[in-house]
């Protein structure tokens, strides 16, 4: 480890101005905005703490023959997570983001961690700020302070933990729209997949691993009209995933859309609420209708007289909130992101010219900026003739993946071998 080099650099945060972006940096993909540092090195070994104004590196860490599998950002703590392969010496350890130093590294966990084509999840629950490392047969929960295994959670060859690994990887230290794991109020909730059917959702606790409870996904879509094709219970996958609504509340979503949506007590299991939007949301291959949670709210793109608009809803209440166009000519070309109050979207036309940033606010639905953006990095634009819809998110690599602490990141972040950009509001 060597560094910190300089002193800490202070986050980068400014409202929304009707004015271009400019590019402080073009950074290896894959990474996590934290105040003025961007953190770098996923699939690498080598990982390092830019600062997003100077361009120079904070700290940086060697594991000559180590690859960094999986990663996690507790935000509060300002601690990364992160897992290392390495034939023999496989190992889990905690970096002090600010102080550029390992807390703990923990090497009882081995068995895990294998190669890239059987990775980890990892999770940071923020009430216990126990370490979830979820794996294809085990789950072990590690103190937070020491890194001491607290619990082993053994699954079974019937049923684990669905896609526990590609998507256990967070972006922004949040988990992405399709998370099958989730983490929060002292509890880890997991999808589990038996046999070929994603059948249930476990609730465990964070201090110890027991269970506190199981739901299964037919049981949460209870009462929810069925579309034609579904025959029987396993086909309601929950193809949605597990999103965070507002930190009490645990949204799963129950369509290959995520907009019907069952709201569930992670303390409890219980189904508080469920929301159910009557196809108002694009299911349309090639279209961005993922859907984006934040303070309570869902945000993401529905469909009004035929034309596109953002919505946003109150799945609590079971009632929208507000819509809002698209601007004329601009077509969105990734998920709606929530930052701090507000809601961002790129844009740009049909011919992918004129990148837009729409700057929505998040409570009233109030435009506050369109933002012209460059080109960003690694942007391929579609294949002539097109291609099948199932591939479409392949090539829609130039898009915004996260807006945190007021920096734009977009750019080909899908591929480790890629990179993004990292504008800042001017």
């Amino acid at each position: 480890m060597l560094g910190p080099s300089e002193a800490f650099p202070s986050a980068i945060a400014v409202p929304a101005r009707p004015h271009a972006a400019r590019r402080a940096a073009t950074v290896p993909a894959g990474g996590l905005v934290y105040g003025g540092l961007y953190l770098a090195g996923l699939g690498t070994g080598e990982v390092r703490a830019i600062d997003i104004r100077t361009g120079r590196s904070y700290w940086r860490y060697d594991r000559p023959g180590s690859v960094a599998e999986s990663w996690t950002l507790d935000r509060v703590a300002g601690r990364l997570v992160m897992a290392w392969s390495k034939k023999g010496s496989n190992q889990v350890e905690m970096i002090d983001v600010r102080a550029g130093r390992i807390v703990w590294r923990q090497r009882s966990v081995a068995k895990l961690i294998k190669s890239p084509l059987d990775p980890v999840g990892l999770f940071v629950d923020p009430v216990t700020k126990v370490s979830a490392v979820v794996g294809p047969w085990w789950t072990v929960g590690l103190d937070g302070d020491t890194g001491r295994v607290r619990w082993k959670r053994r699954w079974t060859s019937d049923c684990k933990p669905f896609n526990f690994g590609s998507h256990g990887v967070t972006f922004d230290g949040k988990a992405p729209a399709y998370a099958y794991a989730q983490a929060m109020v002292g509890v880890f909730v997991v999808e589990e997949a038996c046999g070929s059917d994603v059948g249930e959702v476990v609730g465990f606790d964070a201090r110890t691993g027991a269970d506190r409870w199981k739901i299964s996904v037919a049981e949460a879509a209870r009462g929810m009209p069925s579309p034609p094709d579904v025959a029987s219970d396993s086909d309601f996958t929950a193809l949605g995933g597990l999103s965070d609504l507002d930190g009490r509340l645990l949204a799963l979503g129950l369509r290959l859309t995520g907009a019907d949506v069952a709201l569930i007590d992670p303390t409890s299991g219980r189904v508080v609420a469920r929301w159910y939007t009557a196809g108002g949301y694009l299911n349309t291959p090639g279209k961005w209708s993922e859907l984006t949670y934040g303070t309570g709210m869902q945000v993401g793109l529905c469909t009004t007289g035929g034309k596109q608009v953002l919505c946003a809803d109150d799945p609590k209440k079971g009632k929208r909130l507000w819509r809002r166009p698209m601007p004329r000519g601009l077509e969105p070309h990734a998920p709606a992101v929530i930052d701090r109050g507000r809601v961002y979207l790129l844009t740009a036309r049909h011919d992918n010219s004129d990148w837009q940033l729409i700057v929505t606010d998040l409570r009233t639905g109030k435009s506050l900026a369109h933002i012209p953006l460059p080109k960003p990095a690694g942007y391929r634009p579609p294949p002539n003739p097109p291609i099948l819809p199932d591939d479409v998110p392949r090539w829609a690599d130039g898009i915004i993946r996260t807006v945190t602490n007021g920096v734009i990141v977009t750019g080909d972040s899908e591929s480790r071998s890629g990179t993004v950009d990292l504008l800042i509001q001017q």
